[in-house]
């Protein structure tokens, strides 16, 4: 077996470096199963990346105070109503409500905010 000069207390089969490397991908793998520290802080505005659809959303949706509709919503962040624009701010917000995460859907295509309290929605719409 060749035998490293530079580094002779390194041995490339080591068991002793495999054991560790596998250790370190463990930890790694279990730390994406935990949530985001956003997440645990119970901040809904943190959970969203600022400057994003669902971050303007949120703004728009909290400044209304009231459900708005899918059109409402992309009027008033300034997006523009189209079929591409609406099924993917759609799209979104609707995760969100699945995951009982900050929106919540009141009627088709119409969201709200959880914190904002109100009805819930019908079970088929969740």
């Amino acid at each position: 077996m060749y035998e490293y000069k530079t580094r002779p207390h390194y041995r490339p089969h080591d068991p002793t470096i495999r054991e560790a490397r596998v250790y370190i991908q463990a930890l790694q793998e279990a730390g994406k199963l935990l949530p985001r520290e956003e997440a645990r802080s119970g901040k809904a505005e943190t959970m969203l990346r600022p400057g994003g659809s669902a971050h303007k959303a949120f703004v728009a949706l909290r400044e209304a105070g009231k459900p708005l509709h899918i059109k409402d919503i992309m009027k008033a962040i300034g997006i523009p109503n189209n079929k591409t624009n609406r099924i993917s701010l759609g799209g979104t917000l609707a995760r969100y409500s699945r995951n009982n995460e900050i929106f919540k859907r009141t009627a088709l295509n119409t969201f709200a905010l959880i914190e904002a309290g109100g009805e819930e929605p019908p079970e088929d719409l969740r």
